[in-house]
């Protein structure tokens, strides 16, 4: 995720198009891990990002030893949130004290999955607040909730038992249902469209009913968003939602102090529900304190790196250039480090202008792009250089992995300025044809655009470049006012729900202004799926149609790299923004390194 914002607009744009047709529900009970390929996308330039198979120990986390109580994490973050409310999107360091009902499966091998990413397919969840579910028709999930669950022992909740109840208000909140709510909170209708209602059978066991039947539906109740991060009754009854000391949640970790601008200060949960999976004797979380730092400047923040003032930088957000991972190797090869693929760069056509309605000139500009130069020079090598299509190549079993395609469909993305210009020549351009980009320098690698300019020039595409301001620029290409091109690119590691809807003729942010009746087909059976196989062929089938159409000419997935202190365990590098609190529960420092 480039920016939280342009998440957050993606999604409220959507809710129009989403109320029409998007539907959520599964057929098999609580998802179970299936074996998948090892990430070979995904590397360390330390030492692997996942630990030996199982054939080679006994399990995965044995290589970072026995874990030890106590001490303080320090995480660079790059932007702040000022809101406390999970009705009016908090940011992802509200993960630390409020819970969901799901999250990922700590214990899955990240040789299989390696969670570098907020996106986690249903195969690697497991209940956090849910003991278990069970789905006893098309439209219906009933969670049993676990039970010695507590709320944080400070006003307004005073360490009161959780109860199903509580999850009741929540939903009922955000849907508009019951407990004095009447409309619903749109910010989240993206997610919430096809749900109905959420009750209470007993002091334990919520029922999910939906409107229509889908494969989506367990999916949404299970995304880690803060849709489904549950605040207590009591803090909005009071009233004071803006006050960060009235903020009371079920997680590890208590937020004790906020200073605005510059840092939430975290406590221990002292009376925290949860054991280490790995250690079942052990209570967590392990840590004392976690202190999140906003420090938007990167020179600054690898400067606290190396002086051990902060323990990770990255995790998701804020991560490193391939050029300032290969400093930290050279000047501080202590410094644990793993590559996490990002968004592959590129540019969004007007499909429905001239002359980007006639398919062989889309053609003709991907072949214009050498990615493998591109990949070799302007991302050092650490990237293979090879396209993709709409979803990341890091989501196994969701995207069109490149080696499945067929020969000529990769000739179509393969380096080849003749065949370009005899393609254009063919569709009646002989002497090329000018056009122009609107871009935001906050949102698009403006290196990489002059990069697509100078090879797009070679066969004879003038592309001029028009930097706006980022909110401005959303704007406009929001409304159509652009006329050729838009950012754009592909790889994206955005929930698959908000990824493949983005070309629907019918969504308000579909910026190339794709009216593909094929397309949109594939789409409608994926939001109406009933089974997790359905879905991923269906997703597949959308990035692999997206993939031929050429909508958007795309170099290559990037290279961006997490950091973190070789004294912090528990830690392969995995996201921490979004839905995290289950990691940040297992982080432990090893006092003897850190001495």
């Amino acid at each position: 995720m480039k920016n939280n914002v342009t998440l957050i607009v993606t999604g409220i744009l959507l809710v129009f198009s989403m109320i029409l047709s998007a539907c959520t529900q599964p057929v098999s009970t609580a998802p179970t891990s299936s074996p998948q390929k090892p990430l070979t996308t995904m590397a360390s330039t330390q030492t692997p990002s996942a630990a030996a198979s199982t054939t080679t120990q006994a399990n995965w986390w044995d290589k970072f030893g026995k874990p030890q109580y106590g001490g303080t994490i320090t995480y660079r973050m790059t932007q702040m949130s000022p809101c406390f409310d999970v009705y009016n999107f908090v940011g992802g360091e509200a993960d630390l004290y409020y819970e969901t009902l799901f999250n990922k499966n700590w214990t899955s091998d990240r040789k299989v999955f390696d969670f570098t990413t907020s996106v986690v397919p249903d195969d690697y969840i497991s209940g956090l607040l849910a003991d278990s579910w069970e789905l006893p028709d098309a439209q219906t999930i009933i969670v049993h909730l676990r039970q010695g669950v507590y709320w944080q022992n400070k006003p307004p909740v005073n360490g009161r038992e959780f109860v199903a109840d509580d999850v009741v208000q929540h939903y009922d909140r955000l849907l508009g249902t019951g407990s004095g709510y009447t409309a619903p909170n749109m910010n989240y209708s993206f997610l919430t469209g096809n749900w109905d209602r959420v009750t209470a059978t007993d002091k334990y066991t919520v029922v999910f009913k939906f409107k229509n039947p889908s494969g989506l539906a367990f999916s949404s109740i299970a995304d880690t968003m803060q849709v489904n991060s549950i605040e207590a009754p009591e803090y909005v009854k009071q009233g004071d939602l803006n006050n960060w000391q009235n903020v009371a949640g079920t997680g590890p970790f208590m937020l004790t102090d906020f200073v605005a601008g510059n840092s939430f200060t975290y406590s221990k949960n002292p009376n925290y529900w949860d054991h280490d999976e790995r250690y079942p004797e052990n209570k967590v979380p392990y840590v004392d304190t976690i202190k999140m730092m906003l420090i938007p400047d990167m020179a600054t923040a690898m400067a606290a790196l190396r002086t051990g003032k902060v323990e990770v930088i990255g995790g998701e957000v804020g991560m490193l250039t391939w050029q300032q991972a290969k400093n930290l190797t050279n000047n501080n090869p202590e410094i644990q480090l793993v590559k996490v693929l990002g968004l592959a760069g590129g540019v969004a056509l007007r499909c429905d202008k001239k002359p980007f309605t006639d398919i062989n000139v889309r053609k003709a500009l991907q072949l214009a792009i050498d990615r493998q130069t591109i990949a070799k020079n302007f991302y050092g090598g650490m990237v293979d250089g090879v396209a993709c299509g709409m979803i990341s190549p890091a989501i196994k079993g969701y995207c069109y992995p490149y080696d499945e395609w067929p020969q000529a469909l990769k000739d179509e993305y393969s380096y080849n300025p003749d065949k370009a210009k005899q393609m254009l020549k063919d569709a009646g351009y002989s002497n090329g044809f000018s056009t122009n980009i609107v871009v935001s320098p906050e949102k698009n690698d403006l290196e990489l655009l002059q990069i697509i300019k100078a090879e797009f020039k070679d066969i004879g595409v003038d592309m001029e470049i028009r930097e706006m301001e980022f909110a401005a620029e959303e704007a406009f290409v929001r409304e159509g006012k652009h006329d050729q091109m838009s950012g754009g690119g592909g790889g994206s590691t955005n929930p698959i729900q908000f990824t493949i809807t983005g070309a629907l003729s019918t969504n308000p942010s579909n910026s190339s202004f794709i009216n593909d009746a094929g397309y949109d087909a594939i789409v409608a059976q994926y939001l109406s799926a009933t089974s997790s196989t359905d879905i991923k062929r269906l997703v597949r089938e959308a990035d692999k149609y997206a993939v031929e159409k050429h909508w958007v000419v795309v170099v290559c997935p990037t290279a961006k790299f997490n950091a973190w202190q070789p004294y912090l365990k528990g830690y392969s590098g995995e996201a921490l923004h979004y839905g995290q609190a289950r990691t940040w529960a297992r982080l432990w420092i090893d006092q003897s390194i850190k001495k």
